[in-house]
């Protein structure tokens, strides 16, 4: 298993809930699906992933209660979102 890594605080994150729910909505023409993954947390920091996903449905099979989904955002950063410099990384 893979173990995320939090990169301000180069440590290894702790898994602190499994089977976390996240929502993938329509786009393009695709329905809408719901992921199952684990969510990391770094113990230093508090910076939080969902990785690690395995199985998938579609909405047919699960009505969430409002919040307890995330919901997955199609949007791409417009900035480097790494807090450290490119050179530290090499």
């Amino acid at each position: 298993m893979l173990t995320p890594i939090c990169v301000p605080c180069r440590l290894q994150m702790v898994c602190t809930k499994n089977h976390f729910l996240v929502r993938d909505p329509e786009a393009a023409g695709f329905q809408s699906t719901y992921w199952l993954g684990d969510q990391w947390t770094c113990a230093q920091c508090g910076a939080s992933v969902v990785a690690g996903f395995g199985r998938s449905f579609g909405p047919e099979r699960l009505t969430p209660k409002d919040g307890e989904a995330l919901e997955f955002r199609y949007e791409l950063p417009t900035e480097d979102p790494s807090p450290l410099q490119h050179e530290e990384m090499h």
